[in-house]
């Protein structure tokens, strides 16, 4: 993607219109993009009031991590799996069992009444909705063109996050009305209304896959590929970085993954605890996060154009570790106090590190051949469930013990955060030395790339790093 005349904005909102046309176009993906979107946005229905349902029901912070490495065990086993089926056979059972069985955890999940049923809730989950991006992405990269693969990884997840949007913007709304028509509801059973009310969007999302999925089961990848501009890879050259460039960026993408997944589950706690909000409040700052971190990751193609993958992944790391500022300054007694030392810095940090994940997924699926693309997508999809499990562990279990602490700059659930950022800004300096092992060789001759390039027939050089 080459930039336009028109700027940033009209090349971010291009290149999204273009990815949808082209899959709602396409039969192959049309059922299984609209099948996830449906299943997006009931999820996003709940997640306002998830955390502090939780806590109604008896958890603590220990336990609420604990929850997230259940829902992220499962992913971690399963995703090379998945990724294999994608590649070998098809798409269609994986992510028709997925989508049904992540409907069910649902149902579980908002009739639980102990801790240990949350827990067989949340492994349940991670058993199903956790992979069906993961397989998504791998599947219709597999189709894609390698110029427009970094268009479809972050094109994917900006879409993820509009549905996710439209849901917890939907939240305010039908909060009211429920408080409207039950006034006598009590918090409990609010919450467990918002929770279980996923199940019938996840039902619905597998109906679409019954009836018109038919096309997802033949076996990928065919010779026809999606995209405007088809740039053919020949055999003479190859994209080298070695197994260690793609390890070191699936490491990289495990950072990633801890350092958001733990401030994500940490920052209704950290709210709650030293502001003092709760659902409501919060709600508004999940639409707050929503457009930032969607607008960011649409961006990255954009982005990536006008620099290379390797100076805007290092870029994004820095940035999001300064945004952490967000909880470790102090914000003061005041409105404003709160908005711009808190919830502006917070929002900074979550678009930095959520363009952060496609912009090195988009890295290396770059490495991996056309026909490596779901095993490649089930290794990133590991490393990133890895990462989630770490964040959830070592975030919740940080965060209960700086709760004690009486002072110092971790203090007051501090501590957690100041890791993150530590952890980010090595992530910047690590990406300045991974550039330095990615070399390109073409008819016998290897020489360290400036640009981590595809050469067509014609020998035009398209920049994609």
């Amino acid at each position: 993607m080459r930039p336009s005349k028109g700027g940033l904005g009209r090349d971010v909102l291009q290149s999204q219109l273009e990815l949808v046309s082209l899959v709602w176009r396409d039969p192959r993906f049309r059922s299984l993009m609209l099948a996830i979107w449906v299943s997006d946005f009931g999820g996003a229905l709940h997640a306002p009031v998830l955390t502090f349902f939780f806590r109604e029901v008896g958890a603590t912070a220990v336990h609420i991590g604990l929850f997230g490495v259940m829902s992220s065990a499962g992913a971690f086993l399963l995703a090379p799996f998945y990724g294999w089926l994608v590649d070998a056979r098809s798409i269609y059972w994986p992510v028709l069992a997925s989508c049904g069985l992540c409907g069910f955890a649902c149902l579980w999940r908002g009739l639980a009444t102990t801790v240990w049923e949350l827990f067989a809730a949340e492994a349940m989950m991670g058993l199903s909705g956790a992979n069906i991006w993961g397989m998504a992405k791998g599947f219709v990269a597999a189709h894609t063109d390698p110029a427009d693969r970094s268009l479809v990884v972050s094109g994917f997840d900006f879409q993820n996050m509009v549905f996710m949007l439209a849901g917890k913007a939907c939240y305010q709304p039908l909060s009211g009305l429920v408080h409207l028509l039950a006034p006598g509801c009590s918090t409990m059973m609010f919450y467990r209304l918002f929770i279980g009310i996923c199940t019938f969007f996840c039902v619905a999302g597998s109906m679409i896959l019954v009836v018109w999925g038919g096309p997802l089961l033949a076996t990928p990848p065919p010779k026809t590929t999606i995209g405007t501009d088809a740039i053919a890879v020949p055999a003479t050259v190859k994209l080298t970085g070695g197994p260690r460039c793609f390890a070191a960026v699936c490491a990289l993408l495990m950072c990633q993954s801890a350092a958001l997944s733990s401030v994500t589950t940490l920052w209704p706690m950290f709210v709650q605890d030293s502001f003092g909000w709760a659902a409501h409040e919060y709600s508004i700052l999940l639409i707050v996060q929503g457009v930032a971190t969607a607008w960011s990751v649409a961006s990255v193609p954009a982005f990536a154009a006008r620099s290379t993958y390797m100076v805007l992944a290092s870029n994004l790391a820095f940035f999001a570790a300064f945004g952490c500022i967000a909880f470790v300054l102090p914000h003061g007694d005041s409105a404003a106090g709160r908005v711009f030392g808190h919830v502006v810095p917070a929002a900074c940090f979550f678009a930095a590190a959520a363009a952060l994940g496609p912009t090195l997924a988009s890295i290396a699926s770059l490495l991996m051949s056309r026909h490596q693309q779901g095993r490649s997508f089930g290794a990133l999809a590991t490393a990133t469930t890895a990462g989630s499990v770490v964040g959830n562990l070592l975030g919740t279990s940080l965060y209960s013990h700086s709760k004690a602490m009486s002072r110092g700059m971790g203090s007051g659930g501090r501590l957690p955060f100041v890791l993150v950022s530590v952890v980010l800004g090595l992530c910047g300096v690590c990406l300045t030395v991974v550039k330095q092992w990615v070399t390109l060789e073409t008819d016998g001759r290897s020489g360290r790339a400036r640009e981590l390039d595809v050469v067509n027939d014609n020998e035009e050089v398209v920049g994609l790093r």
